[in-house]
Protein backbone atom coordinates (compact mmCIF):
# COMPACT_ATOMS: atom_id res chain seq x y z
CA UNK A 1 0.00 0.00 0.00
CA UNK A 2 1.36 3.40 -0.89
CA UNK A 3 1.43 6.46 1.31
CA UNK A 4 -1.34 8.19 -0.65
CA UNK A 5 -3.70 5.22 -0.18
CA UNK A 6 -3.00 5.25 3.60
CA UNK A 7 -3.75 8.98 3.72
CA UNK A 8 -7.05 8.49 1.87
CA UNK A 9 -8.15 5.71 4.25
CA UNK A 10 -7.00 7.71 7.24
CA UNK A 11 -8.91 10.78 6.07
CA UNK A 12 -12.07 8.82 5.21
CA UNK A 13 -12.52 7.23 8.63
CA UNK A 14 -12.66 10.46 10.67
CA UNK A 15 -15.17 11.96 8.22
CA UNK A 16 -17.45 8.93 8.60
CA UNK A 17 -17.16 9.05 12.37
CA UNK A 18 -17.92 12.75 12.32
CA UNK A 19 -21.06 12.23 10.20
CA UNK A 20 -22.27 9.45 12.54
CA UNK A 21 -21.68 11.65 15.58
CA UNK A 22 -23.59 14.55 14.00
CA UNK A 23 -26.53 12.29 13.15
CA UNK A 24 -26.58 10.85 16.71
CA UNK A 25 -26.35 14.33 18.17
CA UNK A 26 -29.26 15.42 15.97
CA UNK A 27 -31.40 12.50 17.19
CA UNK A 28 -30.51 13.35 20.80
CA UNK A 29 -31.49 17.00 20.35
CA UNK A 30 -34.81 16.03 18.75
CA UNK A 31 -35.53 13.51 21.53
CA UNK A 32 -34.67 16.04 24.28
CA UNK A 33 -36.88 18.71 22.70
CA UNK A 34 -39.75 16.25 22.61
CA UNK A 35 -39.19 15.41 26.29
CA UNK A 36 -39.07 19.07 27.27
CA UNK A 37 -42.28 19.86 25.42
CA UNK A 38 -44.26 17.37 27.54
CA UNK A 39 -45.58 19.81 30.12
CA UNK A 40 -47.13 18.92 33.43
CA UNK A 41 -50.65 20.20 33.63
CA UNK A 42 -51.46 21.87 36.96
CA UNK A 43 -54.41 20.65 39.01
CA UNK A 44 -57.29 23.04 38.73
CA UNK A 45 -58.09 24.49 42.11
CA UNK A 46 -61.71 24.64 43.09
CA UNK A 47 -62.92 27.82 44.73
CA UNK A 48 -63.43 27.84 48.48
CA UNK A 49 -67.00 28.68 49.38
CA UNK A 50 -67.63 31.66 51.63
CA UNK A 51 -70.02 31.47 54.59
CA UNK A 52 -72.73 33.21 52.53
CA UNK A 53 -72.37 30.75 49.66
CA UNK A 54 -72.62 27.83 52.07
CA UNK A 55 -75.85 29.15 53.50
CA UNK A 56 -77.56 29.08 50.07
CA UNK A 57 -79.90 26.26 49.29
CA UNK A 58 -78.49 22.94 48.10
CA UNK A 59 -79.66 23.51 44.52
CA UNK A 60 -77.62 26.71 44.18
CA UNK A 61 -74.40 25.25 45.55
CA UNK A 62 -71.84 23.95 43.08
CA UNK A 63 -70.76 20.34 43.33
CA UNK A 64 -67.16 20.07 44.44
CA UNK A 65 -65.56 17.06 42.84
CA UNK A 66 -62.08 17.59 44.23
CA UNK A 67 -60.88 19.74 47.06
CA UNK A 68 -57.17 20.40 47.14
CA UNK A 69 -55.63 21.96 50.19
CA UNK A 70 -51.94 22.77 50.42
CA UNK A 71 -50.64 22.44 53.95
CA UNK A 72 -47.30 23.38 55.33
CA UNK A 73 -45.92 21.84 58.46
CA UNK A 74 -44.05 24.31 60.59
CA UNK A 75 -41.27 22.59 62.45
CA UNK A 76 -39.46 24.49 65.16
CA UNK A 77 -35.89 23.36 65.53
CA UNK A 78 -35.17 22.25 69.07
CA UNK A 79 -31.63 22.57 70.37
CA UNK A 80 -30.83 20.17 73.17
CA UNK A 81 -28.42 21.23 75.89
CA UNK A 82 -26.94 19.04 78.61
CA UNK A 83 -26.44 20.06 82.22
CA UNK A 84 -22.75 19.75 83.06
CA UNK A 85 -22.84 20.98 86.70
CA UNK A 86 -24.57 18.98 89.43
CA UNK A 87 -27.62 20.68 91.02
CA UNK A 88 -27.67 23.53 88.49
CA UNK A 89 -30.41 25.92 89.56
CA UNK A 90 -33.28 26.64 87.17
CA UNK A 91 -34.44 30.16 88.11
CA UNK A 92 -37.56 32.17 87.29
CA UNK A 93 -35.49 35.13 86.06
CA UNK A 94 -31.81 35.61 85.13
CA UNK A 95 -30.33 36.64 88.48
CA UNK A 96 -29.16 35.06 91.74
CA UNK A 97 -31.99 36.54 93.82
CA UNK A 98 -34.80 35.03 91.74
CA UNK A 99 -36.86 32.01 92.78
CA UNK A 100 -35.29 28.57 92.23
CA UNK A 101 -37.79 26.46 90.25
CA UNK A 102 -35.76 23.24 90.24
CA UNK A 103 -32.26 21.89 90.73
CA UNK A 104 -31.12 20.05 87.61
CA UNK A 105 -28.98 16.94 87.86
CA UNK A 106 -25.74 16.57 85.94
CA UNK A 107 -26.25 14.97 82.52
CA UNK A 108 -29.95 15.89 82.31
CA UNK A 109 -31.19 17.20 78.99
CA UNK A 110 -32.94 20.57 78.56
CA UNK A 111 -34.16 22.47 75.49
CA UNK A 112 -32.79 25.88 74.53
CA UNK A 113 -35.71 28.34 74.64
CA UNK A 114 -34.10 30.86 72.29
CA UNK A 115 -33.09 33.60 74.73
CA UNK A 116 -29.74 34.63 76.18
CA UNK A 117 -29.08 37.65 78.41
CA UNK A 118 -27.11 40.54 76.98
CA UNK A 119 -25.04 40.83 80.15
CA UNK A 120 -22.23 38.50 81.18
CA UNK A 121 -21.85 37.32 84.76
CA UNK A 122 -18.67 36.09 86.46
CA UNK A 123 -18.94 33.32 89.07
CA UNK A 124 -16.58 30.92 90.77
CA UNK A 125 -17.45 27.34 89.93
CA UNK A 126 -15.34 25.31 92.28
CA UNK A 127 -11.73 25.98 91.33
CA UNK A 128 -12.59 27.95 88.18
CA UNK A 129 -13.87 31.43 87.55
CA UNK A 130 -16.13 31.69 84.48
CA UNK A 131 -17.90 34.53 82.69
CA UNK A 132 -21.10 33.60 80.85
CA UNK A 133 -24.64 34.92 80.24
CA UNK A 134 -27.82 33.36 81.56
CA UNK A 135 -29.62 31.07 79.11
CA UNK A 136 -33.37 30.43 78.97
CA UNK A 137 -34.20 26.71 78.84
CA UNK A 138 -37.18 24.42 79.10
CA UNK A 139 -37.08 21.09 80.89
CA UNK A 140 -38.72 17.97 79.53
CA UNK A 141 -41.23 18.30 82.39
CA UNK A 142 -42.34 21.61 80.84
CA UNK A 143 -40.71 23.99 83.34
CA UNK A 144 -39.22 27.07 81.70
CA UNK A 145 -36.58 29.20 83.37
CA UNK A 146 -33.05 30.54 83.35
CA UNK A 147 -29.75 28.75 84.02
CA UNK A 148 -26.20 30.03 84.13
CA UNK A 149 -24.62 29.55 80.69
CA UNK A 150 -21.53 27.76 82.01
CA UNK A 151 -23.81 25.08 83.45
CA UNK A 152 -25.05 23.81 80.07
CA UNK A 153 -23.34 22.64 76.91
CA UNK A 154 -24.16 21.00 73.58
CA UNK A 155 -22.36 17.85 74.70
CA UNK A 156 -22.84 15.68 77.75
CA UNK A 157 -19.78 16.24 79.94
CA UNK A 158 -18.82 17.22 83.48
CA UNK A 159 -17.04 20.51 84.00
CA UNK A 160 -13.72 19.79 85.68
CA UNK A 161 -13.08 21.56 88.97
CA UNK A 162 -16.76 21.87 89.94
CA UNK A 163 -18.45 20.16 92.85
Amino acid sequence: MSDTEKKKKKGLLPKTELIILIVLLGFFVLWSLKQCSNSIKPIEETPVLSQEDQSDSVENQPIISELRVDTFEIVKEVTALYVNINKLKLRSSPNLKSEVLEELEIGSKVMFAGEVTDSLYTFSLGKREVTEPYVKVKTWKGLEGWVYGAGVDYYKKKVEGTY
